[in-house]
């Protein structure tokens, strides 16, 4: 029998738990890594916007790579979109909700 791989099985269960907070994050990420599909036909399959996917795209691989990390990851990367609004109120909400998980980031950053 092979051995299976640390990473692999971190992934797994990493993906497992995601696909118990958000289903459809967790689906998008099987149909690119395992079924290799774009984000325009992962929109198609789940019928969303290719937009949305792509978002649903950034969210999950930003939720799976702070679930296999830990709380070890201190930086928090967000997408900025004209519709967000005012920077610093959203960086508060931001870190707020990080600290109630218990992951102080040190650095919110925005790019376009």
């Amino acid at each position: 029998m092979p051995e299976i791989r640390k990473d692999l099985l971190a992934l797994d269960e990493a993906l497992t738990r995601l696909g118990a907070v958000n289903l459809q994050a967790a689906q998008l990420v099987q149909m690119r890594d395992f079924a290799g599909l774009s984000i325009p036909e992962c929109a198609e399959v789940s019928g969303i916007s290719p937009r949305s996917a792509d978002r649903l795209w950034a969210y999950a691989r930003a939720w799976l790579h702070q679930e296999i990390a830990g709380s070890s990851s201190r930086c928090v990367v967000i997408k900025h979109h004209k519709s967000v609004g005012e920077h610093g109120a959203i960086a508060q909400r931001i870190s707020h909700d990080l600290e109630k998980r218990n992951v102080v980031p040190l650095d919110v950053r925005f790019f376009r």
